[in-house]
């Protein structure tokens, strides 16, 4: 298991506001690369209406984490985001967004499985996770939580490819993407 904190985030400017990849994979893969298999990050958007840069060969779930946001894909669709909803596109779509908001990002290539979904956890609750067959990445959005040894806090991260103990030792709201 690795725990990512925020400081270790690498964020940058786009014409939008801000871009912090928290986690690409693999980890020694560049985003300009575009030689990865999944990248995570969390954008803030600044500017009431953005451009999409086009990502061709690449698939994009995005989830609102604060505010609201309205994505255009000029032809498919449109969808009205709220807070935890979320949308999948392709990267080569036309795509717009209105609306101020915080989001959680990932990219990922055309041929991989991704799921994305966030999950309340009550304090208190706790149990047994096997993800030895498959790679999760957790993000913490807000609460405490402690996977097997760890604490994290929310605004923290975790990849994890084993079996795990995990207890929410407050509220917790989580972010988990399995690929």
């Amino acid at each position: 298991m690795k725990i990512i904190k925020t400081e270790n985030w690498k964020t940058t400017k786009w014409s939008g506001g801000t871009t912090s990849e928290i986690f690409i994979y693999p980890e020694n893969a560049l985003f300009k690369k575009g030689n990865y298999e999944v990248r995570i990050s969390i954008a803030t958007v600044e500017h009431e209406y953005s451009e999409f840069t086009p990502l061709p060969g690449v698939e994009r779930t995005l989830m609102v984490l604060e505010g609201s946001q309205k994505l255009t894909h000029r032809g498919p669709h449109t969808s009205e985001l709220k807070q935890f909803n979320q949308d999948t596109f392709h990267g080569n779509w036309d795509t717009s967004s209105e609306g101020i908001s915080i989001n959680f990002n990932v990219i990922y290539q055309d041929d991989q499985f991704v799921r994305v979904q966030s999950i309340p956890l009550i304090k208190g609750m706790k149990g047994t996770l096997d993800f030895s067959d498959t790679f999760v990445f957790v993000y913490l959005k807000e609460g405490i939580l402690r996977i097997g040894e760890h604490e994290i806090n929310a605004g923290m991260s975790a990849v994890i490819k084993e079996t795990i103990q995990i207890e929410a030792i407050k509220d917790v709201i989580l972010i988990e993407v399995v690929f």
